[in-house]
């Protein structure tokens, strides 16, 4: 129940509590609180004995093993208790319970977080608005866990695992009648039912695929009844079991895109949707409420600040920063555009603009990410860039030196000072932000290799002086004891300073690493970016 009053109570005991609020409590004992929290509360030491006292309001709290009493006290806070006895309550509130057993009483109020459920589900005519059938739930039938696909309607008709045993540990629910149900959305007639392995909170089912799964969407600051591990796919015409793996954890809600059922960004990926398998991506968020919301090409959540991952290129996880987004999911891509309603009005953090706005995608904005998807067989290596990023052809590109993202692990050498300028300043054919930042007074580079045998390299250069002339900077470039490039004059080859050049050396034979070197003719060298493509990889194609 989600209220329960109780007056006069005795006897009165809760078990596996968490969360228990007492106010204005006489004669209250705390049996067994081996597992006790107590908060808001300072200790005294007296006669060698370890008291803990509330704000001098005379709480006495003596022992923590067996027996615990609470003489008197106007508010006593207890979390994470295993069984509190409570005898001759005045006014007592219990919050949050996981279980209650209630005896000759009243005054107690229960304020469970449990996801709601509904005891009837009713389908109408959405023209006429004529009742076409409804069903009386066994159970109950779990808010997240109906869907209406096409012609059937999906359903959990349980209890939450928690109110599950709260019962079971009463004697109070029979075995066996929980059950997964597909109905005709038309008539209600079962068309399949399953009791065997009931344990979700939450239903994912694809039309494309036409694929159910039972899962829970167990998070941080979702319902504290909800399901973190387990997960089984059906098919959807006739219930049959594809696959199913009752021991897998994973953070919910679960995502559906196409065959990825994606998790939610503690560093988990994508399983395929018709097989199990992990998809071996995975992506990663820094700390903010609420859960992703899933696009076709993107993920939006909070990161700190308003986040995005990008599922076309898998290129990591970017921030849009001056704002925050809602402690509920309100950053929504629709019909190209990201519209954020604001909704922090009562949050507290700290952010520079509290506002509701749209965003329109623009290539040309420079974002950086952190945890992209690795191409095999492919390096890019971005020098002086803030971030990683993937280019269109699916090159990741890595920073170097590491500017504090949680780069990928490269092996890398290089001396010079870096350098950085925004890309919206540069041009040239080849991609901007990788002539925006570079190494200027380089000498050495060393980068492994990512296989071995023949590869394409790529040098990246851009002069970064937009009063430089031609002849102002001059420089060859070697690897090992071959020229590579003799007398690079970047000015004069592109046309004109902040232009990015590219120069692509085909069949250049790497066994494990990549050495170059830089010979000063005028000016000092410099040097944007390098790629290492293998010619066993497959080409990608553009974005």
């Amino acid at each position: 129940p989600d209220a329960m009053p109780v007056k006069d109570g005795k006897n009165i005991t809760l078990e596996d509590a968490v969360g228990v609020t007492i106010k204005d409590g006489s004669g209250i004992k705390i049996v067994d609180g081996s597992e006790i929290n107590y908060w808001k509360m300072k200790r005294e030491t007296k006669d060698g004995k370890t008291t803990l006292v509330r704000d001098g309001e005379h709480i006495r709290i003596h022992g923590q093993q067996e027996l615990t009493e609470i003489e008197w006290g106007q508010e006593v806070r207890v979390r994470s208790c295993k069984r509190i006895t409570i005898a001759d309550g005045k006014g007592v509130t219990a919050e949050s319970a996981k279980g209650l057993k209630i005896e000759d009483g009243s005054g107690i109020e229960l304020n469970v977080p449990y996801a709601s459920a509904s005891r009837s589900l009713v389908v109408l005519d959405r023209h006429s608005g004529e009742l076409l059938w409804s069903r009386q739930a066994v159970h109950g039938f779990r808010h997240n866990a109906v869907i209406a696909a096409g012609s059937t309607v999906f359903c959990l008709d349980k209890l939450s695992p928690k109110k599950e045993g709260f019962l079971s540990r009463r004697g109070l629910l029979p075995p066996n009648t929980s059950s997964l149900l597909a109905l005709d959305i038309r008539t209600g007639k079962v068309i399949w039912q399953s009791k065997e392995e009931i344990f979700g909170t939450w239903l994912v089912y694809s039309s494309e695929h036409d694929v159910l799964v039972q899962c829970g969407s167990s998070f941080r600051d979702r319902a504290a009844d909800e399901v973190g591990i387990g997960v089984a796919a059906y098919r959807g015409r006739d219930g049959h079991v594809l696959w199913k793996d009752l021991q897998r954890k994973y953070s919910g809600p679960l995502m559906l895109r196409h065959r990825e059922l994606i998790m939610n960004g503690n560093g988990d990926g994508a399983w395929d949707l018709l097989t199990g398998k992990a998809t071996g991506w995975s992506w990663r968020r820094n700390y903010g409420c609420n859960t992703a919301i899933g696009g076709e090409h993107v993920l939006t959540f909070r990161s700190g600040a308003a986040g995005y991952y990008d599922l076309t290129s898998k290129g990591g996880t970017g921030n849009l920063g001056g704002f925050k987004s809602g402690c509920t999911s309100n950053l929504i891509p629709a019909d190209g555009l990201l519209t954020a309603p604001d909704y922090t009005r009562t949050c507290t953090c700290s952010y520079q603009n509290q506002t509701s706005l749209a965003l329109v995608h623009m290539p040309e904005a420079e974002i950086w990410t952190f945890s992209p998807m690795e191409t095999p067989g492919r390096l890019g290596i971005n020098f002086g860039a803030p971030g990683d990023r993937v280019s269109p052809t699916g090159t990741l590109w890595s920073e170097f030196p590491l500017a504090g993202s949680p780069a990928v692990k490269r092996d890398v050498k290089a001396d010079g000072e870096p350098f950085r300028h925004h890309s919206a300043l540069f041009s040239g054919t080849a991609e901007t932000w990788i002539g925006a930042s570079g190494l200027e007074g380089v000498k050495q580079i060393t980068l492994q290799a990512p296989a071995k045998g023949p590869h394409t390299v790529r040098l990246y250069f851009a002069e970064p002086d937009q009063d430089a002339k031609p002849g102002s900077r001059v420089f060859s470039v070697s690897s090992g004891e071959q020229t590579i490039l003799a007398d690079l004059d970047i000015v004069k080859v592109a046309g004109a300073p902040r232009t990015v050049i590219v120069k692509e050396l085909k069949d250049v034979p790497i066994d494990s690493s990549l050495e170059l070197s830089f010979a000063v003719g005028k000016g000092q060298p410099l040097i944007c970016g390098v790629e290492i493509i293998s010619q066993e990889t497959p080409a990608i194609p553009k974005r």
